[in-house]
């Protein structure tokens, strides 16, 4: 489970332990509400896990345009 800050205009990137490797636009993933459980954005092979998750600045969907930006949020590591 990992909990990240973005803005509209960046991408979050997710890669698994088996090597899956997930690139979205921040404006897609839909808003979840104070009572729901979240919103799904990968789903995982038996035995899978979340190996990193980031925020990526958008530059025009290029990888090596893209900064990596890890904001710190209090009382979570």
């Amino acid at each position: 489970v990992s909990v990240l800050a973005v803005e509209d205009e960046s991408d979050v990137m997710i890669i698994t332990k088996e090597g899956k490797i997930i690139r979205l636009e921040a404006s897609e993933i839909r808003q979840a509400g104070r009572s729901t459980q979240g919103v799904r954005l990968v789903k995982l092979e038996p035995g899978d896990q979340v190996a990193a998750a980031s925020v990526l600045s958008n530059g025009n969907g290029s990888a090596e345009e893209g900064a990596v930006n890890q904001p710190e949020i209090p009382g979570l590591q």
